[in-house]
């Protein structure tokens, strides 16, 4: 058995997205064995100059093609079983190889629906910046799911949405985040005078928008200590760097440490599409989580005042942060990432997929 497995260029990035490739990754290794697998990392074209910029927005709205494609051309992928395409946005990859005679399997796994996200994301930008990069998810996503054998997205609200705006063809599997257990228990109970609610995110437009909205209509009404960590994340307008028991901390060498700390995890995100891999993890390390319906999105959870709150209005979050008190370790959440969101758990969920495609034994 032999894969091709091809991926974006995340570089040194620990986003959620780059996350979830290294465990897409893992689990080929761990159902195909190494020998087995082959990488192509394919890197963005460089834009370092005005008219560079310009010249590659044009190639965008000519070709829809976000990445350099030409490490590819150079491959004979008639030696390859099945070709996993860890990304949405080269789903015309599909289309090419079968243009090309290729007979084997292909798969491709849709971190988001990315025309939503991209919406979302440029809905105030230029049509020149904003025509190529809703163009280029809406035909990298038409064409995976036309000429993939199998697509795999992940939770119901991401499937809706893509069965309501594209022709699909292939088969649909959901498989949610997970993460590898980094969790180590600390015997020590942790108190707190005054409980610590950490938000953790890069600064990147939903977080922003959350957390900026939080700190504006929320603050002012609790008494909390509120931890905001996150690359960039000083970039914050000026107002919120000086609000009395906020720290702002950007660029953190290891999150663990304040993962730990934290009573609360913290996550007032509005906007997205997947699955937030910060939820994840903070089942992962047994916290208490207060977040809004998206950042809930795609999980399993049976009773929310269990593990901490959901939350969608200022009124909410106030009467949850006033009303919940949940131990520093919550053990229902932590099994709940054991259950469903663990390595092993989406290990057994990426097996079934193979299987399906007659590429596995069952």
């Amino acid at each position: 058995m032999n894969i091709l497995y091809i991926t974006p260029d995340y570089g040194t990035s620990i986003s959620g997205g780059a996350v979830c490739s290294k465990r897409n990754y893992d689990t080929l290794i761990s159902l195909f064995g190494s020998r087995s697998i082959h990488k192509l990392v394919l890197k963005e074209n460089p834009n370092n100059s005005f008219i560079e910029k310009v010249s590659k927005n044009i190639k965008k709205w000519l070709t829809s093609e976000q990445f350099d494609l030409s490490p590819l051309k150079r491959i004979d992928v008639r030696s390859y079983d099945c070709i996993f395409l860890d990304t949405s946005l080269i789903g015309h990859v599909a289309t090419l190889l079968r243009h090309k005679g290729y007979k084997g399997k292909i798969v491709c796994f849709f971190h988001n629906c990315e025309l939503i996200l991209n919406s979302q994301m440029y809905a105030n930008r230029n049509i020149l910046v904003k025509f190529p990069m809703i163009k280029i998810p809406r035909v990298n996503e038409q064409a995976a799911l036309q000429d993939a054998d199998a697509v795999i997205i992940l939770n119901d609200r991401d499937k809706k949405i893509i069965l309501e705006h594209y022709t699909v063809k292939s088969k649909v599997f959901i498989i949610p985040v997970s993460m590898q257990d980094k969790f180590v228990e600390d015997k020590e109970e942790t108190i707190h005078d005054k409980p610590i609610y950490t938000f953790l995110g890069s600064y990147f437009k939903p977080n922003i928008d959350g957390i900026c909205w939080f700190m504006d209509n929320v603050v002012p009404n609790v008494d909390i200590h509120l931890r905001v960590i996150g690359r960039g994340m000083n970039q914050l307008p000026g107002k919120y760097q000086h609000i009395n028991n906020v720290e702002i901390l950007s660029d953190v060498p290891d999150l663990t440490v304040y993962m730990k700390e934290a009573d609360y995890m913290l996550y007032p995100i509005f906007e997205g599409s997947g699955m937030k891999l910060k939820t994840c993890e903070a089942l992962m390390y047994g916290k208490n989580i207060i977040g809004t319906s998206e950042a809930f999105c795609g999980y399993e959870v049976q009773d929310f005042s269990r593990i901490g709150a959901r939350c969608d209005t200022k009124d909410e979050f106030i009467r949850a942060i006033e009303e919940v008190n949940l131990p520093h370790f919550n053990r229902i959440s932590r099994q709940l990432y054991l259950d469903k969101y663990s390595y092993e758990a989406t290990l057994r969920m990426f097996r079934h997929v193979f299987e399906e495609l007659h590429l596995v034994q069952i």
